[in-house]
């Protein structure tokens, strides 16, 4: 009697804390990878490439699909520079998947340079059907299609460690003429 007595009670814990957790607000960290791309192969790949502010969130929308749904962040970047592209307008909205409960590594980086008002170079593609993600907005290429450029010039990557700005620029412009 009293295994069925502490079986009970064990089966009403385990039953609350699932209901609780069912009912509480999810929190988690979205991780994402890319195969490793040089900065020529990122410069080829890219519909657009600038230089400029990250000023912060625009929007933010849930995807969902029958099998998947994510957060998506779209965040407004002042242009200060367009390399090599016809974009022409001062500003760009750069999506990133994540949002402040799902936290991305992209997400993080460009809330980070949202709060830091730092400068920062991105390779850019044009959002499409295929990335689900539709309208005027941009994808950025990941943790290594981020620049951040410090009062130096210097641009600052965590796969392609440390380049000047004009270095960096000279190598894209480069690349970009093979097309």
């Amino acid at each position: 009697m009293k295994k069925i007595i502490i079986s009970s009670i064990g089966i009403a814990v385990l039953i609350a804390s699932i209901i609780i957790v069912l009912n509480s607000e999810p929190h988690g960290r979205i991780h994402t990878s890319y195969v490793p791309l040089t900065v020529e192969q990122l410069a080829n790949s890219s519909d657009v490439i600038v230089i400029g502010r990250v000023e912060g969130i625009d929007s933010t929308t849930q995807h969902k699909t029958d099998k998947v749904s994510y957060p998506i962040t779209h965040f407004i970047v002042d242009i200060e520079r367009v390399i090599d592209s016809n974009y022409n307008s001062s500003k760009i909205k750069v999506s990133v998947i994540g949002n402040e409960k799902y936290i991305s590594n992209e997400y993080e980086e460009l809330l980070n340079e949202t709060k830091s008002k730092g400068r920062v170079l991105l390779f850019l593609d044009h959002a499409d059907e295929s990335s689900n993600i539709y309208g005027d907005t941009y994808l950025y290429l990941g943790y290594q299609g981020k620049f951040s450029i410090d009062d130096n010039n210097i641009a600052h990557n965590i796969e392609h460690g440390d380049i000047q700005l004009d270095e960096l620029v000279s190598i894209i412009k480069k690349a970009r003429n093979r097309l």
